[in-house]
């Protein structure tokens, strides 16, 4: 990515169709759930994954996904990504230091310290600084502090643990992913409760 340009980010060439679960597991108690299975692209098994979901509380639950083949670059397995529904009309609240958006659903938003700019979409300000100034006039959701953590108006909410170079995308129709380069895990925790204040 350069200069927070969200179009230079790498080009995925592969995509995956289908997860195939094999097993699934839970703790005594119910609070942990195991499931491993294959990741399939194009009808065949590209990686094995292992996802794990156990309850913190009653308004968190943790989740963990790995596979063994996301980081190997060599067939296209260069990123690792994890998408779930979000209805049309959820409205997505946080993404760290934010300057100039306050939902980000219809939004993708780069999960990378860069430039937060100078115009931020505004013309002709944005452009020139671009231009003359090596892409310092950013967009509206380039961050000094991006952090990918939000919550909702359908009272949830999401956690990352990553720090690696990724993506948010909110610009689906009615999916949101979090897409991470070579990285081979994806963990964090989900929040859900009846209110704002309950998502803490």
């Amino acid at each position: 990515m350069v200069a927070g340009n969200i179009t230079n980010f790498p080009k995925r060439e592969t995509q995956s169709d289908t997860m195939v679960c094999n097993q699934a597991t839970s703790s005594t108690d119910g609070a942990k759930v195991t499931v491993t299975g294959q990741i399939m692209t194009g009808g065949e098994a590209s990686a094995n994954f292992t996802m794990t979901l156990e309850a913190q509380d009653e308004h968190k639950m943790a989740f963990n996904a790995k596979t063994v083949s996301a980081k190997d670059a060599t067939d296209s397995n260069n990123y690792f990504s994890m998408s779930y529904h979000s209805p049309v009309d959820e409205e997505i609240y946080g993404m760290g230091l934010q300057y100039s958006e306050w939902d980000f659903k219809g939004k993708s938003v780069p999960l990378i310290s860069t430039e937060a700019g100078v115009g931020r979409g505004i013309e002709p300000i944005t452009s020139v600084q671009n231009k003359f100034m090596g892409g310092q006039g950013g967009t509206p959701t380039t961050s000094y502090a991006p952090a990918a953590q939000y919550i909702t108006n359908k009272q949830r909410g999401f956690i990352f643990d990553q720090n690696a170079i990724g993506i948010a995308m909110f610009d689906g129709n009615q999916q949101t992913e979090m897409l991470y380069w070579h990285e081979d895990e994806i963990s964090g925790t989900m929040l859900w409760g009846e209110d704002p204040m309950s998502l803490s």
